[in-house]
């Protein structure tokens, strides 16, 4: 149906790195009159395409969606489970690589310095608060701290002593919390294909 392996290692990758496409500012300073008409004129050709490809690209659309409105309701639910398992296989890779990522000596030295600098800064205000961490981390620390849970993969909590609020700062928490954000953009990337796939089986039983 789809090329599994290659979507979910190119998705992974992407959100694996944690980092975010930035977007190239190109300045323009032109002081000659003559290189800024022709730059006015390049630039309405340009939108006058565009407008014209715009066009031939909605028809071509409204033809897709008249097709793919045709498949039957049971093939899109089968879609729908099949791009929830999917989605949920993607997660399950991510939280492995968070817990091989949490016994790396880069993990522990951004854990030791991210979790102090954030502890000070909260307990200066409150004096009841408590650092926790995994067992495997409290060495990191020259001040007492408690034990987290370890199924909270890595990272840190801060609680005050009776229990009664806490700041979670666990790789869990972070991947919970990111989850839509996985899923949004994984939709997206099989979207398309999944659009081919039924165009293709609509022109096959016609």
């Amino acid at each position: 149906m789809l090329d599994l392996s290659s979507k979910i290692s190119s998705f992974r990758k992407m959100v694996w790195s944690n980092e975010k496409k930035k977007s190239e500012k190109q300045l323009y300073n032109s002081t000659e009159n003559s290189s800024k008409a022709l730059s006015e004129i390049k630039i309405k050709l340009e939108n006058e395409y565009n407008k014209y490809m715009e066009k031939r690209e909605e028809f071509a659309n409204s033809r897709k969606n008249e097709k793919i409105a045709n498949i039957s309701q049971h093939e899109k639910t089968l879609y729908n489970k099949f791009k929830e398992e999917l989605l949920n296989k993607l997660i399950d890779e991510i939280r492995l690589e968070l817990i091989d990522y949490s016994k790396s000596d880069e993990y522990k030295e951004k854990l030791k310095i991210e979790a102090t600098k954030i502890f000070e800064s909260l307990s200066k205000d409150d004096d009841s608060l408590i650092l926790a961490v995994r067992e495997s981390d409290k060495e990191l620390f020259d001040f007492d701290t408690e034990t987290m849970d370890d199924s909270k993969i890595g990272g840190f909590i801060i609680r005050n002593k009776d229990f009664t609020y806490q700041y979670n700062f666990s790789l869990e928490k972070k991947l919970d919390n990111y989850k839509y954000e996985i899923g949004s953009e994984f939709y997206k990337e099989i979207a398309e294909n999944f659009k081919k796939e039924m165009e293709e089986l609509y022109d096959s039983k016609n």
